[in-house]
């Protein structure tokens, strides 16, 4: 064998793992590898608008050949499904019409002096039934009223049906009452270790072996179709990821990397479900809309962190956002948000937001938003700021497919259009 065929090790040769940044994983190749959803990300798919979960679901028989539903995923997906679509149906879709009619009927009040009575009333008459018809046309789309149906009678549950389709014929068989006794012992040796995945959940009821059968399910479905695995997981925690912070993956823990190329032979790797979309909207082959990512997030959900924001920003804030994202390494964003803070109204238009980045006018934006959601909760969560604020960069739809533009809150453009001296010197730009 010549010498120019010898693989030449380095430092980094098997250990290329921790050479990955934050945002690689997106930018992850997908094709021949088989693909695990983990529980709470099927289960994900009732929170999010309608309008999303068909994009996601679209995104994913794109690539249902390489789809693997794990029994421990099957198992968990069964045993929660009531208990979500209860949480689902007790949601309020329409708080946030409450706040905006009460703002309305409030301008029409203030106005009554150049406005006869009659007008008024008419106003007023129309503002009612505007809303009414909002409610309605709402309460009759929402993940509540979709969940109250999937809950009666499954055979109506759309998502259900989708996910029966993608994964007949590719979901794996459980463990035998003997697997499954000689699995539990040696996950107790290795929570005592505190060897990933499952030593998080340890101390749970249940003794928190659910991770670690997914994980030997992983390692025997790589075993036997000989590739590379992905699970997609929004688990963030530490056994099964490496963190820079909460909230911020970087990729899989290089001890699972390891030991799935020694048993299995093949790679392994984490996505978020965001992560996945991401990476299969920026193939120049995808139809994945745009909305469909930033929609299927928390933050636009209607079952979580939906509270109506009562608060508003303080430069400060904004000014921690910013600076996070700086030291993150998404320059870029921070400078879109101190452009959009530099203009009057707070928002710029997608071609403007494509120019600063140096980015052609067709370039996708899939995902753009994301970093800045993470690193916001992030912050909230270590009370630098305070966590019912609004996000602090949105994108803004015309309607399904590409943000036609993106804005910060308000309040910081008008402190920005207020505050003396140069932009430099403002501590929105420290």
């Amino acid at each position: 064998m010549s010498e120019s065929a010898v693989a030449v090790r380095s430092i980094g040769s098997g250990y290329e793992v921790f050479g990955e940044q934050i945002g690689d994983a997106s930018t992850t190749p997908l094709a021949g590898r088989l693909i695990a959803l983990d529980t709470n990300a099927l289960l994900g798919l009732y929170r999010v608008h309608w309008s999303s979960t068909e994009n996601i679901l679209a995104a994913l028989r794109k690539i249902q050949d390489q789809l693997f539903l794990p029994a421990q995923v099957q198992r968990e997906f069964w045993l929660n499904r009531d208990k979500v679509l209860r949480e689902v149906m007790t949601a309020n879709p329409t708080q946030g019409l409450a706040t905006a009619e009460t703002s309305v009927k409030k301008l029409i009040a203030e106005a009554a002096r150049d406005i006869d009575s009659t007008e008024r009333a008419d106003l007023s008459r129309l503002v009612d039934e505007t809303f009414t018809s909002l409610r309605q046309a709402i309460g009759v789309r929402s993940a509540a009223s979709r969940a109250r149906r999937a809950l009666a009678d499954p055979s109506s549950d759309a998502v259900l049906a989708a996910l029966s389709e993608m994964f007949a014929g590719r979901t794996g068989a459980p463990f035998t009452l003997e697997e499954d006794e000689r699995i539990r012992q040696q996950g107790l040796s290795r929570f005592a270790r505190r060897q990933p995945p499952g030593y998080m959940d340890a101390a749970k009821a249940d003794g928190g072996f659910g991770d670690y059968f997914l994980w030997e399910q992983l390692v025997a479905g790589a075993k036997t179709s000989g590739r590379p695995v992905v699970l997609v997981t929004n688990d963030l925690k530490e056994d099964w990821w490496r963190l820079l912070s909460k909230n911020a993956p970087i990729s899989a823990r290089f001890e699972l990397v390891d030991e799935m190329r020694s048993r299995a032979g093949v790679d392994f790797r984490t996505l978020t479900l965001d992560q996945l979309l991401t990476a299969l909207a920026n193939d120049p082959t995808s139809e994945l809309e745009e909305s469909a990512i930033d929609d299927s997030g928390v933050g636009a959900a209607e079952v979580g962190e939906t509270e109506t924001p009562t608060e508003t920003w303080e430069p400060h804030e904004f000014a921690a956002v910013v600076a996070r994202l700086r030291e993150l390494g998404y320059p870029r964003r921070a400078d879109v948000m101190l452009a959009a803070a530099e203009v009057p109204t707070g928002v710029l238009d997608r071609s403007e937001v494509l120019s600063l980045l140096g980015w052609s006018l067709d370039a996708k934006m899939t995902g753009f938003t994301r970093a800045i959601r993470n690193v916001q909760r992030e912050l909230a969560d270590r009370a630098v700021i305070r966590p019912s604020l609004t996000w602090a960069l949105s994108a803004e739809y015309d309607g399904p497919g590409k943000a036609q533009r993106f804005a910060v809150p308000p309040e910081i453009a008008r402190a920005s259009v207020h505050r003396p001296g140069p932009p430099d010197h403002s501590p929105l730009t420290a």
